[in-house]
């Protein structure tokens, strides 16, 4: 039998009891919790025992006592802000369930960017992230296939979402100090000619619009068309 991990029983087992008296007022959940602010605030990057120490009041090395390390910290924070996965009702089919979960995935991870920076780091799942899946196989379950191919999609999908979040995420950070690039940025340099598709959507595109503008439109169309080539392939297929 394998020895326990402490940062695996943290995610699937009963919260570790501290060696010693904790110090009043904190918690496992405590820790968590302004880790998770943190993140949101100023990303993973921002995120250091110390830091966190100090705006818990309490020492570096009394968060060692709940937590073995930083990075079985990161698994309980993704854990904690991935909250609980919607249960999906697939009695009208597998798309418009499926559609649910890619949209409510989003949503988590617009709200806590950070976890595109990490979710794909290598780890030990916990319950309520595998939760997520569990919902998205379920949205594929009325399709006759095999189980691999059902995972497969719902990764695909989940895939497609954790893209298209990471861009709009990015490409806001950077519209704050401007854009990649503009048309007059080619036509000052005299190389409009070697982009006239590029030109084309340039001349086109707001780049005033207010950062956001128009990104859920965007994702639903992208989803939309990932979907069709599923039911393109596999519509059929219904159980």
């Amino acid at each position: 039998m394998s020895e326990p991990r402490p940062g695996v029983e943290l995610l699937w087992g009963a919260p570790r009891t501290p060696a010693r008296g904790p110090r009043p007022g904190l918690s496992l959940e405590r820790i968590v919790g302004e880790a998770v602010a943190i993140a949101d605030a100023a990303g993973v990057a921002g995120l250091t025992m110390p830091g966190l120490a100090r705006r818990l009041d309490a020492g570096t090395m009394s968060l060692y006592r709940y937590i073995p390390g930083k990075d079985d910290l990161i698994s309980l924070m993704i854990e904690t802000a991935t909250g609980d996965a919607p249960r999906l009702d697939v009695s009208d089919g597998w798309r418009p369930a499926l559609t649910h979960w890619a949209h409510a995935t989003r949503t988590v991870l617009l709200a806590h960017p950070w976890m595109l920076d990490v979710v794909t780091s290598p780890r030990v799942m916990g319950p309520r992230e595998l939760g997520w899946l569990e919902e998205g196989l379920r949205a594929l379950s009325v399709l006759a296939l095999p189980p691999m191919r059902r995972f497969d999609l719902a990764l695909l999908v989940n895939g497609y979402v954790r893209g298209v979040a990471l861009e709009q995420v990015h490409g806001e950070a950077v519209a704050a100090q401007g854009p990649f690039f503009t048309p007059e940025l080619l036509t000052e340099h005299g190389r409009e000619a070697d982009f006239p598709l590029l030109m084309e959507v340039m001349e086109s595109f707001p780049f005033d619009a207010p950062a956001g503008d128009g990104e859920d439109a965007r994702f639903a169309f992208g989803l939309e068309r990932l979907l069709d080539g599923i039911e393109t392939h596999f519509g059929g297929a219904a159980v």
